[in-house]
């Protein structure tokens, strides 16, 4: 696990700056505490890196080349089946100086060159550089779980980077706020596709390559979910049979996300997914499996206080931790707002468990992923649940929608929106828990986050999409979306914070491609995840197995009082002036809510929040909590 960086000059025109690739090293070194590594070619391109050390301490610094040094790689991430493909390129007479699963890279494009991402198993952004071709590739994972950010600078060079922040260090790049990208952040939880939050700066899409070669830049998908209509080998299959074949891929799965050389722990919660992945990996352990799980004062967030978890069970070879999240967690806001690159939606569950490991270790395993696979989202049952009314003429099912209660405001919502799955109608079902915070916008930025229509523009289905059963329709956009942009990359950063390495056992793309293939009938039973739930009941108490799923929640970060008995910076960002000099908010608006702080304490925060990223992203000044 590591964080890269690097740029390519306009036509190689330019031998790199150190200095610059030294700023742009600088911001990740949380995410590589243990090294930094750089490459400057006299060809125009340069490589950064800053290492976290898990495969291979000795002799894994990056950036790693191949026997004679012509290609040369940084990556982040890891790669599974490394020893495999180690042993194969062995045989064909290609020299190891060591057992980094990153060195398979450089030995495997020779042998395929761009192709060789078809034979990658892992979470990985990587960036190649071929001397002799004067080709630079660029590549992300096929679910996203590692990212990888590029810009077209102001001089005409190509940036790229783990982390926006480090190319925005470059002074080349455009750093200021894209609307549409708070948009995707107020409807999906974060930018989505390609769109970040700042306008100079794009995402490379999970499962794309960009290659740069001769001043020339193309981007292209080398992977897609292909869940297409069922076959007769998938649907004939009983019950018993794929329940038999997700417990044997999952156990697999689990042992190949164990592989490295430094210790391991879980995240765990009471919930069946978090709880298969650590019984699971506990199986092949010698000493017991450590474990974290959050625990809240509040009994409106703790999961604990009613609910037994795995690790107060005996014989499961677990060690479990209670983690205890903070009473008050705004002094973190500004570090989390850095870390994630956005103001809202915040991942700080998963920040407050890599601040408490705290070095004594790198990598945690997780059960994320679970429910995107298996349908443990209620927007799964409610789409399905409407499914013969959406080839009525609109008015008819906005007057079916009309005599629901408001309560059913999902399922109001999937009946009013255009039937036709595409991220907007995800968006409109995922129901935004946003909509004062759009209130108080300043008109041109209200005008711009009002729809989520702008992600339709940058999704490219597959032709036959429209064909596919409804469910894994909804699953291919949930995918594209929500999983990539807001699950993964949220959990990478909160992990990342706290030099923490997240692996997630359910998002390995080989288990993914089995999940994807499970039949309509066996998706949506009586319980949600049921196929998961019975590949596990044979090692799990049956309580977990069976114990209906309940979110993940934690309070805003907020303080006590009115604002001028709040930390000084908050009163400073949340002042007529600074409101008014940034042009965000509505002033009038937000001054209203300072009258009714009582009633209004979160919408305040959100208000803090947009206006820590700005200082910290658009002014680039630190802020200070104290």
């Amino acid at each position: 696990m590591c964080g890269i960086c690097g740029y390519a000059t306009r036509g190689g025109e330019a031998p790199p700056d150190p200095v610059l690739l030294g700023r742009m090293i600088a911001p990740l070194t949380h995410r590589g505490p243990d090294g930094k590594g750089s490459y400057l070619g006299e060809e125009g391109v340069a490589l950064g890196m800053r290492r976290l050390s898990i495969v291979d301490l000795e002799a894994g610094d990056q950036p790693i080349p191949n026997e004679d040094g012509s290609v040369m790689v940084v990556c982040n991430g890891e790669i599974y089946n490394a020893p495999e493909l180690q042993r194969e390129l062995g045989a064909r007479g290609h020299r190891f100086r060591g057992h980094s699963d990153v060195e398979v890279i450089p030995h495997l494009y020779e042998e395929l060159g761009p192709e060789l991402l078809g034979r990658l198993r892992g979470m990985f952004a990587f960036a190649l550089w071929d001397r002799t071709k004067r080709l630079l590739l660029l590549a992300r994972d096929r679910l996203g779980l590692k990212p990888l950010y590029y810009a077209s600078g102001r001089d005409g060079s190509l940036y790229f980077a783990s982390e926006a922040k480090s190319i925005l260090a470059t002074g080349n790049v455009d750093s200021a706020l894209d609307p549409l990208g708070l948009s995707e952040v107020i409807h999906f939880g974060a930018p989505v596709l390609s769109r970040t939050m700042f306008r100079g700066v794009r995402q490379l899409q999970p499962g794309h390559r960009l290659v740069r070669r001769e001043g020339r830049t193309h981007i292209s998908a080398y992977w897609d979910l292909e869940l297409g209509p069922e076959t007769e080998v998938t649907a004939l299959r009983s019950e018993s049979e794929w329940v038999e074949a997700i417990r044997e891929k999952l156990l697999e799965v689990v042992d190949v996300h164990l592989r490295g050389d430094v210790p391991m722990a879980c995240w765990l919660s009471p919930g069946v997914d978090s709880s298969a992945v650590a019984c699971l990996a506990a199986r092949t352990q010698t000493e017991p499996l450590p474990t974290f799980s959050l625990g809240f004062d509040d009994p409106r967030f703790d999961e604990l206080e009613h609910n037994t978890i795995l690790s107060d069970f005996s014989g499961f070879n677990l060690a479990g931790t209670r983690v205890p999240f903070p009473a008050h967690t705004l002094s973190r806001l500004p570090s989390m707002v850095w870390s994630e690159e956005q103001p809202l939606a915040l991942q700080t569950p998963y920040h407050v468990l890599s601040a408490f490991m705290d070095s004594r270790f790198k990598v945690a395993l997780t059960g994320q992923g679970s429910d995107e696979l298996f349908g443990g989202y209620p927007w799964h049952t409610v789409d399905y649940r409407w499914r013969l009314s959406y080839g009525l003429p609109r008015p008819f099912r906005a007057l079916l929608a009309g005599l629901l209660p408001k309560s059913k405001e999902r399922d109001r919502r999937a009946l009013r929106t255009s039937p036709e799955m595409l991220p907007s109608r995800f968006a409109h079902m995922l129901w935004s828990g946003w909509p004062r915070f759009r209130s108080i916008l300043a008109p041109d930025l209200a005008r711009a986050a009002e729809s989520p229509d702008s992600a339709d523009d940058d999704f490219l289905p597959p032709k036959d999409l429209p064909r596919w059963d409804r469910f894994r329709q909804l699953q291919y956009v949930e995918f594209k979306t929500r999983l990539a942009g807001y699950i993964n990359l949220g959990l990478d950063r909160a992990a990342m914070s706290g030099s923490v390495e997240a692996r997630l056992p359910f998002l390995d793309h080989e288990f993914v491609e089995l999940a994807m293939r499970l039949p309509r009938r066996f998706r949506l039973k009586r319980v949600e995840k049921y196929m998961l739930r019975k590949a596990v009941e044979p090692f799990l108490p049956p309580q977990i197995v069976w114990r209906e799923k309940r979110g993940l929640l934690s309070p805003t970060a907020a303080w006590e009082g009115r604002t001028e008995d709040a930390p000084a910076f908050v009163q400073a960002l949340l002042s007529d002036a600074v409101v008014r000099e940034k042009g965000y908010f509505d002033p009038d608006a937000v001054a209203g809510l300072r009258k009714n702080e009582s009633r209004s304490g979160q919408t305040l925060s959100q208000v803090l929040a947009l206006h820590l990223w700005d200082e910290l992203f658009v002014q680039g000044r630190f802020v200070s909590t104290m």
